[in-house]
């Protein structure tokens, strides 16, 4: 992955913070988007339709789609991360997840120190709206940790 291309930005990089990761394979996030079509036979198009589209375009999309979470799951940037998620989110399977986390901490790497917030239920990228104190507090103690100041939001 051209690490000496890219190697002046990845210095600047102090943190991560990723919320709503999709974890868990390609089935589980089709049937997490088809799930949001109320119609059953919408959903159906909609699952069949994204199947045909995948499998059409597969090297274009599921191959280059698994390399890259393989990597990303393989090669974490090492700054400290916060993963914000949810146990009943449709386009994630929590034990992928989770076993990330467990992964990465198990790298004992000083430099890769891992924080979560899991709420058992919330909508996907919606955390922020459903428990808004929760994930407040926590992104503002991430931020401090990492020595930058807080930002002001309305959300």
């Amino acid at each position: 992955m051209q690490e000496e291309k890219y190697s002046s930005v990845r210095t600047k990089i102090v943190g991560q913070i990723f919320d709503s990761l999709t974890m868990g394979g390609l089935e589980k996030m089709i049937t997490g988007v088809a799930q949001k079509v109320h119609n059953p036979i919408g959903r159906a198009m909609v699952t069949m339709g994204t199947k045909s589209y995948l499998w059409a375009t597969k090297t274009y999309t599921v191959d280059y789609y698994e390399d890259l979470v393989e990597f990303f799951k393989e090669a974490p940037l090492r700054t400290p991360v916060l993963l914000f998620y949810s146990l009943n989110d449709p386009l994630l399977c929590p034990d992928a997840m989770e076993d990330m986390i467990d992964k990465w901490r198990a790298m004992n790497d000083p430099r890769l120190e891992v924080f979560s917030k899991c709420w058992p239920i919330s909508r996907h990228a919606l955390h922020v709206r459903s428990h808004p104190s929760d994930y407040h507090l926590a992104l503002k103690s991430f931020l401090l940790r990492l020595g930058l100041e807080t930002p002001t939001s309305r959300l």
